[in-house]
C-alpha cells in the first residue's frame, strides 16, 4: 500500500494527469484509502463496475498502471500503453497480451519494486503531459 501512495504522490506532484483508481470488493478500503491521499477533483474511483462499463472508462486513459491482475489483462487487450508490476509468476504464460504494456519485473515479488522505478518506466512509454 505504501508503495502505491509514494506513487500516486509522484503522479500529482510530477504530472497534470487524472487517475482512474479502479478495484472490486477486496480492494474497497484500499481503494478509499488511496482516493483520500489524491487531489478530488483529479480522480474516479471505479469500484465494482461490470467489465463493459470498466472497458469503456479505461479505454479513454492515456496510461495504465496495475499489477499481474484480471483488469491488467482488460488493459492489454485495450491497447493501452503503460507499465505492468510483475512478480514470480511466469511471464511467458501470464503477460498481458497486446504489446504496449511495459513489464516491470522483480522475481522476489512486487513489494521489491519501488515507485520510482515504476514511474520512470511509465515516463518512457507514456505521455504524461496530460489527460487522464
Amino acid at each position: 500500500m505504501e508503495k502505491w501512495e509514494v506513487l500516486l504522490e509522484m503522479l500529482a506532484r510530477e504530472t497534470p494527469l487524472n487517475l482512474l483508481l479502479v478495484g472490486g470488493d477486496a480492494e474497497g478500503a484500499r481503494l478509499e484509502r488511496l482516493a483520500a491521499r489524491f487531489p478530488q477533483q483529479r480522480l474516479e474511483l471505479a469500484y465494482c463496475r461490470p467489465l463493459p462499463e470498466l472497458a469503456a472508462l479505461m479505454a479513454g486513459c492515456a496510461g495504465y498502471i496495475g499489477h499481474d491482475s484480471g483488469i491488467t489483462h482488460l488493459a492489454g487487450a485495450l491497447g493501452l500503453r503503460g507499465v505492468a508490476l510483475w512478480g514470480p509468476s511466469n511471464l511467458e504464460v501470464w503477460r498481458p497480451r497486446g504489446g504496449n504494456l511495459r513489464i516491470v519485473r522483480d522475481e522476489r515479488g512486487l513489494e521489491f519494486l519501488e515507485a520510482g522505478r515504476v514511474f520512470e518506466q511509465l515516463r518512457c512509454c507514456c505521455d504524461l503531459s496530460g489527460g487522464s
